[in-house]
Parts: structure tokens; C-alpha cells; sequence
């Protein structure tokens, strides 16, 4: 019973999925004895786990994990694919599927930044158009504006708060 009650906490803290081992241990043995003793050992080394390794989807982790000191322009990757704004909606996913790419940077005639288009917004304009409307649906209208900016100079961490902020 004792090394079962183990198993449990160890598959727990490993997997992160207290319930599922919990279970998992129950449906092994089918037996009422050992369940508390299982919740208290699941319970407490999932406690114990969270606090030596928290998981990387919390904010507060994430920001502890930044590289100190880099600039905006050490990490940005330039855009693989720039789309006018007036480009009509069939040419930009014949582009964005010819390039391979998930997403586009919408722009305006002198360049400057104006939205996202994603292939989910491409999908989401074909779920709830007609056929006729779609010939006439610029990129412009289907993409996601406005967009979080920042500058090259600015630190990472200062440049990633907003994100964490609209994400969360």
C-alpha cells in the first residue's frame, strides 16, 4: 500500500495531474483504504512541486525566466511577409499560403504598421460571408487592428508587459 500511495505522488508531481493519479491508483487497486491516504500524498507533492518548479504559464514565472539587459532589436525577427492594406483578400491567402506563413504584417503605402492578418482571420470572414462579398473584402478590413508596438531600443521586459497584460 505504501509503495502504491507513492507511485500515486510521484506520477502526480511528474505529470502535474493530481486527479488523473488519484484515479489512476483508485481504479488500480479498487480499494476505499487507500484513498485518503493517496489525496494527502497527491496533495502534498503537487504542493511541493509548484512551489520548487512553478509552471512557465504564469506571468510572474515567465518574467523571472527574461534574459536581463537585451533590446527589443537583439531578439526581432523580421517579417516574412508584408501585405498592403488595399490587397484583396483572395490574393493575400494565395500569398500567405504560397510563403507557408500563419500570419501577415498589414501596411499602408508609406510602410507604417496598420494590423495582423492570421489565417483564422481569413476563415473567420469565409464562415460568415457570401461569395459575392468575398471578391470585394480588402485585407484591411478582415485584419486585426490596432496591434501592440514598441521600439527597437526598448528592454524586452519593458516591451513584454503589455502583452502579458492583454494575454492574460
Amino acid at each position: 500500500a505504501y509503495a502504491m500511495v507513492g507511485m500515486g505522488a510521484v506520477l502526480a508531481a511528474s505529470v502535474r495531474a493530481p486527479l488523473t493519479a488519484i484515479l489512476l491508483l483508485f481504479e488500480m487497486t479498487r480499494d476505499y483504504h487507500i484513498a485518503l491516504p493517496v489525496m494527502a500524498a497527491v496533495g502534498l507533492s503537487i504542493w511541493l512541486t509548484e512551489q520548487l518548479h512553478p509552471p512557465a504559464i504564469y506571468p510572474s514565472a515567465r518574467r523571472r525566466q527574461e534574459p536581463k539587459g537585451l533590446t527589443v532589436q537583439e531578439v526581432m525577427v523580421p517579417p516574412s511577409l508584408l501585405l498592403q492594406q488595399d490587397t484583396p483578400l483572395r490574393e493575400a491567402l494565395e500569398r500567405l499560403l504560397q510563403q507557408k506563413c500563419h500570419s501577415a504584417l498589414v501596411v499602408d503605402g508609406q510602410e507604417r504598421l496598420r494590423g495582423i492578418l492570421t489565417l483564422e482571420d481569413l476563415e473567420r470572414a469565409l464562415a460568415h460571408r457570401e461569395a459575392g462579398e468575398l471578391a470585394e473584402l480588402t485585407v484591411e478590413q478582415v485584419s486585426q487592428a490596432p496591434v501592440l508596438t514598441t521600439f527597437p531600443d526598448e528592454a524586452v521586459a519593458v516591451a513584454a508587459e503589455p502583452m502579458y497584460e492583454y494575454c492574460v
